[in-house]
């Protein structure tokens, strides 16, 4: 198969039912001015933490695997770390300047984007390896992200304070907890966990839609430029190399690589604009680095699947 062709297959099954259903957000956001403070929350409070629960209290994942997901995304995550503060003291950014260039290079939309790419590309299978690596990930953003956002304004002490009354870190915990005890759910608790993550995965597309619909990429373009080169050229490369490092291979390689190389975290935008970290510049890396993901996230498939 040529690699044109590859490069089709890999749109048509993957990256276009995603296109979909967060453009039918999109229409919706352009059509309707919609309150989405209360989606938002829902989505923060009660969604994400249900689906890292779900994913966690579920994985059957091998430890070994488990493992080897864990040092893949902390030691991703600490390569773009150092690349983008060398970049961003080059720029001669300090303090949320350079709080907000590393929102929008740290973490990968690899909920909204990541988890339908891998169940449409992979499979179940595919969907809970996406879900560990998500998992694990989640973790990061919801500590280190607002203690990003927050420690320019707030201080040390301040950033951890907001950071403790994250719900998905508490969410996190149990589903480590269950995983971990060989715990089994009550059958309400199962049904309802299950429920909440199965509807989660739509309703995160369509609000990344609408969200969309309302940001900007005119403001801040060099700034969101940088940041799209960053997250969608420059960490492909180093999620391939770590992911050869810590020893992952066939499907579980090619989907670590595809959740670190999804664009920026809708959740990075969130947080800047809360704490004042450059929110012009997250948000408009958001809309940036999600339309150019089209091409990077399509061809990176067909390299990965052999297509």
């Amino acid at each position: 198969m040529s690699l044109i062709t590859g490069v089709g297959a890999a749109f048509v099954q993957s990256v276009l039912p995603v296109l979909l259903i967060g453009g039918l957000g999109y229409l919706v956001g352009r059509a309707r001015t919609l309150d989405l403070a209360p989606i938002t929350g829902l989505t923060v409070l009660v969604l994400v933490p249900a689906i890292v629960f779900d994913s966690l209290a579920r994985a059957t994942l091998p430890r070994d695997l488990l493992t080897r997901l864990v040092l893949h995304v902390a030691l991703q995550m600490a390569a773009i770390w150092v690349v983008t503060v060398l970049v961003a003291r080059l720029a001669g950014w300090r303090g949320p300047d350079q709080g907000g260039l590393l929102l929008a290079t740290l973490f990968s939309n690899s909920g909204n984007v990541g988890l339908p790419l891998a169940l449409f590309a992979f499979g179940p299978d595919g969907l809970a390896v996406a879900g560990g690596w998500f998992a694990v990930m989640s973790i990061g953003s919801s500590t280190v992200g607002p203690y990003l956002a927050a420690r320019a304004r707030l201080g040390v002490r301040g950033a951890l304070g907001r950071v403790m009354l994250q719900p998905i870190i508490y969410a996190v915990a149990a589903g480590v907890i269950v995983n971990l005890g060989g715990f089994s759910l009550p059958g309400p608790v199962a049904n309802a966990s299950r429920l909440l993550a199965g509807g989660a995965v739509a309703l995160m597309l369509l609000l990344l839609g609408l969200q969309l619909a309302r940001l900007t990429a005119r403001d801040e373009a060099s700034g969101a430029a940088l940041a799209t080169v960053i997250r969608l050229v420059a960490v492909p490369p180093i999620a391939w190399g770590v992911g050869r490092l810590v020893g992952l291979e066939g499907m579980a390689f090619a989907v670590a690589v595809i959740q670190a190389s999804t664009p920026t975290s809708i959740s990075s935008a969130l947080w800047a604009l809360e704490f004042d970290a450059r929110p012009a510049l997250v948000s408009a890396a958001v809309v940036l680095s999600t339309v150019v993901s089209v091409v990077t996230l399509t061809v990176l498939l067909a390299v990965l699947t052999g297509r």
